[in-house]
């Protein structure tokens, strides 16, 4: 039989140290990063009340906060800081994702340690890169670089144009075919 009346739920913002500051700065499962010791002498950048710090965006979208510590300032990304003080540490070759692909959404909930394959193909999937040609980070090669390969192919043997492009003959054998850069 179930009961006529609804529990209600909270959510309760969650505060976990900021490894490294710890009595001096938490961080919480929203995403938000809190002073914790009256700011340092000389000023600091404006806080929200309860001592919330405002995290600036970046040139890549993504918010970062700036912590103290021995008079020396450190800007750090909010999504590291929950990452790290929820889930510990990161190991080497892990990085911070953002499931739904928003930036600035730090909430633990939204965040995952990936290795950055993984958080290219979440990134591809999502619409937030596209991974043809150029736009591939990992490109070598530019669209006029591909179409001078092509064209002189005829006259210029594959191993010479790795050699002038800085690639591999292989790679060179796999554009002339048109089995890498179709697209063009």
């Amino acid at each position: 039989m179930q009961s006529q009346f609804s529990i209600p739920t909270f959510d309760v913002e969650l505060w976990h140290p900021v490894p490294g500051y710890e009595g001096l700065y938490d961080v919480s499962d929203m995403g938000r990063v809190r002073r914790m010791a009256p700011p340092p002498r000389g000023g600091s950048r404006p806080r929200l009340p309860d001592g919330i710090l405002s995290p600036i965006r970046d040139s890549k979208g993504y918010l970062r906060v700036r912590l103290c510590r021995g008079g020396k300032r450190k800007r750090r990304f909010v999504h590291a800081l929950v990452i790290e003080a929820f889930l510990g540490p990161f190991s080497a070759g892990e990085e911070t994702d953002h499931k739904n692909g928003v930036k600035v959404d730090n909430r633990l909930v939204n965040l995952e340690k990936v290795t950055p394959l993984e958080n290219t193909r979440r990134a591809i999937r999502l619409g937030l890169r596209d991974a043809v040609g150029e736009s591939n980070p990992s490109a070598k090669l530019s669209r006029d670089d591909i179409r001078a390969i092509r064209r002189m192919a005829e006259t210029v043997r594959g191993r010479e144009l790795a050699r002038r492009f800085k690639v591999s003959p292989a790679l060179i054998s796999l554009i002339i075919s048109g089995r890498r850069w179709r697209h063009l």
